[in-house]
């Protein structure tokens, strides 16, 4: 992530935020990201815990001059709600209760501290990426007349492809099941119905985008009959992005998606790390 960047580059906090701010721009970052800096705690590389809190502590630096999107799911919640009170936007990001809570969890993470809570978070988080992997693939598996459907499907036509099957019953009953699993008092029907109004309607950025990246996901599978470990991961940071003016990453792979995904008038860059990061970062709001 670009936050590496940042932190391994000793990218000045204060005086990158005064830069941005001087263009009209503010960095925002994600609870899914917090999470990914989290990961580092876990790894079983000897400075694993130093390395954790070197990054959370930087993160730290910057939580008071920036914004942190909801996570993708409460997004869509939020498209939901301005559809239904005819909102004039969708309130994509933290509200000052929420993201103290956040700071919180970032200041207990920069000073090395993994209790419980964020142990359990950051390893049922692992077996539900992992469990959303193999499920494509046993669907798929038992679906062969799905699988050979998509196998028709070139590159060349995905995108267009993606796009189109948004609207089409299979799209709809994708982002029902995500209502649903979030608010499972709901009716499915219901869930059905929203999925469908918010599809063609104006407030549809992340349930849209929700859409192609489980459609994406199944193409990709069925053309390689596996997914990267770090689809579903890198997925999430494109949709936590559907409410930024710019998406930039270093990853190659998350450039590709969010072409994919995004639809919001979002612009795309990708970092080439030949000049410094700050510098580059700054250049995409002149």
């Amino acid at each position: 992530m670009l936050w590496n960047a940042l932190c391994d580059q000793q990218v000045n906090p204060d005086s990158f935020n005064a830069a941005l701010t001087g263009k009209g721009a503010v960095l925002v970052f994600s609870e899914h990201t917090v999470y990914e800096l989290a990961k580092t705690f876990t790894s079983e590389k000897p400075n694993a815990t130093p390395r954790g809190r070197e990054l959370l502590s930087y993160l730290q630096r910057y939580v008071s001059d920036t914004f942190c999107v909801k996570k993708p799911i409460e997004l869509v919640a939020a498209e939901m709600g301005a559809l239904q009170f005819r909102a004039a936007d969708v309130e994509a990001f933290h509200d000052e209760t929420n993201f103290s809570i956040v700071r919180t969890a970032i200041e207990r993470l920069a000073a090395g501290v993994m209790d419980d809570t964020a142990k359990k978070y950051i390893s049922d988080r692992m077996h539900d990426v992992k469990d959303d992997r193999s499920g494509v693939i046993k669907y798929l598996e038992s679906n062969s007349q799905i699988k050979a459907e998509l196998k028709e499907v070139t590159a060349e036509a995905l995108p267009q492809w993606l796009l189109s099957e948004t609207l089409k019953t299979n799209g709809i009953l994708s982002l029902a099941k995500r209502i649903k699993d979030y608010f499972p008092e709901a009716e499915i029907c219901d869930a059905r119905e929203y999925a469908y109004l918010l599809l063609v309607g104006p407030f549809h950025s992340v349930g849209a985008a929700m859409v192609r990246g489980d459609l994406y996901a199944n193409w990709r599978c069925a053309h390689r009959n596996s997914n990267p470990r770090d689809l579903t991961e890198d997925l999430q940071h494109v949709l936590s992005a559907s409410y930024c003016d710019i998406y930039a990453t270093s990853e190659p792979g998350q450039f590709e998606y969010a072409g994919l995904l995004l639809s919001n008038g979002n612009r795309l860059a990708l970092y080439d790390k030949q000049v410094p990061v700050d510098s580059w970062l700054l250049g995409l709001v002149d």
